[in-house]
């Protein structure tokens, strides 16, 4: 069982250190590894802004599992998501289900969003076929990205 809810500040550590690890630093192109502070503000900031919508993925025993992050627009029309999760759930089939569930929260708290986009890397195939099970379309790519929309009803 997987427990969808609100990032909170005591997550930053536990973030930090499943964002660091290699099998996901391989996803972030052109980015250097950074600073531990400059991290945790940055993640502070952000799960206490109006313009990102943060959320934390556990099991039953509170186990971070990964994270779940939407960044808005100006007008919180649209969002970018980000998917995280850690090594020990990939490839088991709950990624579609928690991009559903954290879509789901999202339309409840951002009730203007009309739209979520998700830059994948071309290399990422296990992503691409997650957001286009869960009805992300395919726009078109850019340098090394593809980049995919979902209309939100």
């Amino acid at each position: 069982m997987l427990v969808i809810r609100d990032s909170r500040e005591e997550d930053i550590e536990k973030i930090y250190i499943h964002l660091n690890q290699s099998y996901v630093q391989k996803y972030f192109k052109n980015q250097e590894s950074d600073e531990k502070k400059r991290y945790e503000k940055w993640y502070k900031h952000l799960i206490n802004s109006s313009d990102c919508v943060m959320f934390t993925i556990e099991d039953k025993k509170r186990n971070f599992l990964g994270i779940v992050k939407f960044m808005l627009n100006k007008n919180f029309r649209e969002a970018e998501v980000f998917i995280h999760l850690d090594k020990k759930i990939r490839g088991k089939g709950y990624s579609a289900k928690i991009v559903t569930l954290a879509i789901e929260e999202i339309k409840f708290k951002k009730t203007t969003l009309k739209r979520i986009i998700a830059h994948i890397l071309e290399e990422n195939k296990a992503s691409i076929h997650c957001f286009k099970k869960v009805g992300f379309r395919f726009l078109g790519s850019e340098i090394d990205y593809s980049l995919y929309s979902k209309e939100i009803d």
